[in-house]
């Protein structure tokens, strides 16, 4: 799979950044895991498939990402109940 059409694809989730290798990482899941998992950050598994593929942050920068729907990005900073706000913020589409 190309970086653009990962970084388009809603079923791959950024599931960390690396500072130190300069790396983003993704798993490939579904929103059923989304919903059903307890917390987003690493502490349970919403991998669909367990592969995780790893994306160089420069290269993900000047990828095409071109595209005509809503972009999505959730970001766990810390320990702070995110998952739950964003369980309460989420909306239709």
């Amino acid at each position: 799979m190309d970086i653009s059409s990962l970084l388009r694809d809603p079923s791959w989730f950024l599931a960390s950044i690396d500072p130190e290798t300069q790396n983003l990482a993704f798993v490939e899941t579904h929103l059923t895991n989304l919903r059903s998992a307890p917390f987003l950050d690493g502490r349970v598994s919403i991998s669909a498939r367990d592969k995780i593929v790893h994306v160089p942050i420069k290269k993900a920068l000047k990828a095409d990402i071109y595209q005509t729907h809503p972009d999505r990005l959730l970001t766990h900073m810390s320990f702070c109940g995110s998952t739950y706000v964003s369980r309460t913020l989420e909306g239709a589409g």
